[in-house]
């Protein structure tokens, strides 16, 4: 009997083994895109971990979030649904909690992300936009 499955499991097993690129420990600061933004509430002040899985967890502002999956679907870029359990920004009127980056594949050692601040995950369009600008630590402190 031949086992034409096994080439396919011994693929998935290869593909689960391999962690997230972006695996580790990431600081630095979101940059909004809009300048009356940028300048309302400057840039905030970000850290963030990927763990092996690509689940991602940390803090964004004055808000810190939970370990988080990426949506299903596995396409790219991987978008991540991210609720901080405070506003990111004491000087935003709006008070946003709900953000959403998107993680979009890079060089090794570099993080390619833009994030969207918003006041609900559904249709925002107050939304702000803007860049995660991080750099890897060698160990988290």
């Amino acid at each position: 009997m031949r086992r034409w499955w096994l080439p396919f499991m011994l693929l998935a097993a290869a593909v689960q083994a391999q962690s997230a690129p972006e695996a580790g420990h990431w600081r630095g600061s979101a940059r909004f895109f809009e300048n009356d933004t940028r300048q309302a509430l400057g840039a905030l002040p970000v850290e963030l971990r990927f763990d092996a899985e690509g689940r991602l967890q940390g803090r964004i502002g004055d808000g810190a979030f939970a370990a988080t999956a990426p949506e299903p679907g596995g396409g790219q870029p991987r978008v991540y649904r991210l609720l901080l359990d405070a506003p990111a920004s004491a000087r935003d009127p709006r008070a946003r909690r709900h953000v959403v980056v998107l993680v979009t594949p890079s060089k090794p050692g570099t993080l390619d992300a833009d994030f969207h601040l918003k006041s609900r995950f559904a249709l925002d369009l107050r939304m702000k936009v803007g860049h995660l600008d991080v750099v890897p630590l060698a160990a988290p402190p």
